[in-house]
C-alpha cells in the first residue's frame, strides 16, 4: 500500500512538472505572437500615415498634426453635411501628446 502511494506521488509530481513546462512554453509562444502582431499593426499604421501624406500632398490638401488632449478638432459634424477636405487633421501618437511629453 505504501509503495502505491509513493508511485502516485511521483507520477503526480512528474505530471505537474510537465504541465507547468507546457504552460510556460505556450505562454512564451503567445508572447512571441503578440509581439509580431504589435509590430505588424505599427507597420500598417505607419504605411497608412505615409500613404495619406503622399495623397494629401498630391491633391494640395493641408495635413495638420493635432493633439486631441489640448483641444478638440475644429470640425462640424452633422448628418448630411459635406466634409471640408481642404485640411486633414492627423492625431499625434499617444506617446507624443502633451500629457506624456518628458521635459
Amino acid at each position: 500500500m505504501e509503495d502505491a502511494l509513493i508511485v502516485v506521488t511521483v507520477v503526480s509530481t512528474v505530471v505537474s512538472g510537465v504541465a507547468t513546462a507546457v504552460i510556460a512554453y505556450l505562454s512564451y509562444r503567445l508572447w512571441c505572437s503578440s509581439k509580431r502582431v504589435e509590430w505588424l499593426t505599427g507597420a500598417l499604421e505607419s504605411h497608412s500615415d505615409i500613404q495619406l501624406a503622399i495623397a494629401a500632398k498630391e491633391a494640395g490638401i493641408e495635413l495638420v498634426w493635432w493633439d486631441p488632449t489640448l483641444e478638440k478638432v475644429p470640425s462640424v459634424r452633422k448628418h448630411g453635411e459635406q466634409r471640408d477636405l481642404s485640411r486633414i487633421y492627423t492625431f499625434l501618437p499617444p506617446s507624443e501628446r502633451a500629457g506624456n511629453l518628458k521635459k
